[in-house]
């Protein structure tokens, strides 16, 4: 089995954090403003208003920190396999 190259695993983990941190911010900014916007491949954008309705805007912000807790989570996991295979490795120096 080929090990991962070392220097990438920090590159996917950063990767993921601003990932998170772009989709955090477009959150938030969708739900500050009261419209929100998402990519569908079948119908283009979508686009809510919490004024117009407000059980379709809640689903979509739903939708969209459900997004980024899944980017932190899976940059968290990567972390945690890179940390836990560095304790493990047996050449590594003490």
């Amino acid at each position: 089995m080929k090990r991962v190259p070392v220097a990438l695993v920090p590159l996917v983990v950063v990767g993921l954090g601003i990932t998170a941190l772009v989709l955090a911010v477009d959150a938030g900014w969708d739900q500050w403003n009261g419209v929100a916007e998402v990519w569908s491949r079948v119908r283009g954008v979508i686009q809510v208003r919490a004024d117009e309705d407000p059980v379709a805007f809640r689903n979509l912000m739903i939708f969209q920190w459900v997004r980024v807790a899944m980017a932190l989570g899976a940059g968290m996991a990567v972390n945690s396999l890179r940390r836990w295979g560095e304790r493990l490795d047996p050449l590594r120096p003490d």
